[in-house]
């Protein structure tokens, strides 16, 4: 994912809560939270903020 970092890619709502959503990606095996609002279901756009391989960490954010 390092190399998507400022990419917009696809994907859907797993989960959210009052802190964002959680998105299964469409296109990598990844599910990561995501700032944002969108309801359980919905395919959105998100934007990979960060990928951090030594850590696991992949931020997200809903832009469509």
């Amino acid at each position: 994912m390092r190399l998507h970092v400022g990419s917009t890619v696809d994907g859907v709502v797993v989960d959210r809560n009052d802190k964002g959503v959680v998105v299964q990606l469409i296109d990598f095996a990844v599910v990561a939270k995501a700032t944002g609002r969108a309801d359980e279901g919905a395919t959105v756009r998100v934007r990979v903020d960060a990928a951090e391989i030594e850590t696991g960490i992949v931020a997200l954010s809903v832009v469509g």
